[in-house]
């Protein structure tokens, strides 16, 4: 099984595999900020996502250190990207392990809406 890797320094990592391997197609709605980053609302399906997430050293949200091949969210997240909000609930200030646990919690919704900043502006990598 092959998986995408990001390597910056972490102090927590925390990975996310569901058994349910149900799922509809991923989905993604884009929004803009007003800095570099852009802003970004990606509907993941209900069960397995196969990513996982990191705790960066230096105060800031979770982010994307990698992303297995037969990940729903393939070309949806990408390496990097910082989790900042799940269904509308702020988790910026939040260890990677904890923003895991609400997305687990959450595996047999539907969908569920992860709010995400990705660095660079207009004309940079697709979403």
């Amino acid at each position: 099984k092959g998986t995408q890797t990001s390597n910056p320094r972490s102090t927590d990592i925390s990975s996310i595999t569901f058994d349910d391997a149900s799922f509809s197609a991923a989905s993604i709605i884009q929004n803009r900020t007003v800095s570099s980053d852009r802003r970004l609302d990606i509907v993941a399906p209900s069960g397995k996502m196969c990513i996982t997430l990191a705790t960066p050293e230096q105060p800031g949200p979770a982010y994307v250190l990698a992303i297995q091949m037969d990940s729903p969210l393939i070309g949806k997240l990408h390496l990097n990207d910082k989790i900042v909000a799940l269904d509308g609930e702020d988790v910026q200030r939040m260890m990677a392990i904890r923003v895991t646990d609400r997305l687990a919690k959450r595996s047999s919704n539907p969908e569920r809406k992860i709010t995400v900043t990705r660095e660079g502006g207009v004309g940079g990598d697709q979403a």
